[in-house]
Order: structure tokens, then sequence, then C-alpha cells
């Protein structure tokens, strides 16, 4: 006599909602464990906590940052060069 399988209809939602339920749960493990390492690695030292280090200081003092000089000179643009082309106008800037 063949063995029947029980075919129960009230079964299939909860196989329906355990495999988003797992996804969910693996997705919220990983953000948690990427999380812890991300932290771990933003907040170690490579240095040892234990050496201290010297911080060197300076008086400040107040003064301009104002610099000036004089040159004699032109100041101009290269020759100017004949351009061909439907429209008029000044060109400002070529690619």
């Amino acid at each position: 006599m063949p063995i029947r399988r029980r075919t129960d209809t009230a079964l299939s939602p909860v196989k329906s909602r355990r495999k988003p339920l797992i996804i969910g749960l693996a997705i919220a493990l990983v953000l948690v464990v990427g999380g812890v390492i991300a932290w771990w690695l933003g907040h170690r030292s490579d240095d040892d906590p234990t050496t201290v280090t010297k911080t060197n200081t300076a008086t400040v003092q107040r003064g301009s940052l104002a610099a000036g000089f004089k040159l004699s000179g032109t100041i101009g643009y290269g020759d100017a060069e004949p351009l061909s082309g439907a429209s008029t106008g000044i060109v400002t800037k070529v690619p």
C-alpha cells in the first residue's frame, strides 16, 4: 500500500512566513557585524597607548598676512587667430 503524505494547507502560511523572517534576520546580523567591525576599525589605535606624544607649541603673534610686490611688464593674451564658424561672438573657453 503506498504511503500518502499529508497535504495540510494550514502549514503553508507558516512556511511562507519563515523564509522572509530568516532572510531578514540574516540581513540584520550582517549589518550588526559590519557596524561592529567598522566601529572597531575606526577606534583602534596602532600606537601603544602607554607612550606619550610630545606636543610642540609656539607663541601666537598678530600681524599682517598681506604681501605685495611690483613687476614691470604687459599682461595680455596670445596672438589672435581667426576662427571659422556660423556664429559670431567671442570665444571664452575651448574644451
